[in-house]
């Protein structure tokens, strides 16, 4: 009995083993990948729609990252998907993929938030408040407070929660918490920004996008865990490829 019990176990073991693949071999399958706590479908592939995070990201109790735009947050390596959602070292996630590298048809026309900082800079800073994760949107309100359209803003507001007097530039620190309240000129200008894109890098895909889902991640491991369902597409992928590559082959030798 203890030896069935043993054999059982290591035939498991294996088993689980021979659905793991490194990173570097998925990442050379496919161009961006999505990490979630929670599985987003069922196993089979699906549309993904872009959303406004839950929780975007916050200094001092406002908000200081585009919170309007929605989108699908991406990374062309696993390990940065993680990075991007702040995983702690053995937390685990379900691994999205999108755009093959082998198929043209379905590239992604992406949002790239390292490009897009330095026009978020150029935008949001001020000799006394440089654009990044202690930004302080408190100084922002203030600069633009003589903004017409700010002006309005904030006298609805004011009117919308009892808050009765003559407008004061203070108002709108008191009234706007997020970039989403902005009247449009101001909104436009924190468009994908995101205070931490310098030491991420992260993509967003503004359209529905095609996911694939491929197995578990434990961060910040070097493999993936694969389903059945991952498995069977990655060596669908693999024997395409290999195809391709015969044919083109014989496509050479005979033009010889």
């Amino acid at each position: 009995m203890k030896l069935i019990l043993e054999n059982w176990k290591k035939f498991i073991k294996e088993n689980q083993q021979s659905n793991r693949i490194s990173l570097s071999d998925v990442e050379a399958l496919f161009k961006y990948f999505h990490v979630s706590k929670k599985k987003l479908n069922d196993n089979e592939p699906f549309v993904f729609n872009p959303r406004v995070p839950k929780k975007p990201y916050k200094h001092q109790g406002y908000v200081i990252e585009d919170d309007f735009t929605e989108r699908i947050s991406l990374a062309t390596k696993v390990i940065e998907a993680a990075e991007a959602v702040i995983a702690e070292d053995g937390d685990t996630y379900w691994v999205y993929a999108a755009d093959m590298h082998s198929i043209a048809d379905d590239d992604l026309d992406v949002v790239s938030l390292q490009v897009t900082l330095q026009k978020c800079k150029d935008n949001l800073d001020s000799e006394d408040n440089q654009y990044g994760r202690e930004y302080d949107f408190g100084k922002f309100l203030t600069k633009h407070s003589k903004e017409p359209e700010l002006r309005k803003v904030v006298k609805r507001t004011k009117k919308e929660v009892g808050y009765l007097g003559k407008y004061h530039p203070e108002d709108a620190k008191d009234l706007i918490n997020s970039p989403n309240e902005l009247p449009p000129k101001l909104k436009k200008q924190w468009f994908a920004c995101v205070p931490d894109a310098e030491d991420t890098n992260e993509f967003w895909s503004l359209e529905n996008t095609r996911m694939y889902l491929l197995g578990s991640y434990t961060a910040y491991s070097d493999y993936l865990n694969l389903t059945d369902e991952g498995l069977k597409l990655i060596e669908s992928i693999r024997n395409s490829t290999r195809y391709n590559r015969s044919k083109n082959l014989e496509f050479l030798m005979y033009s010889v």
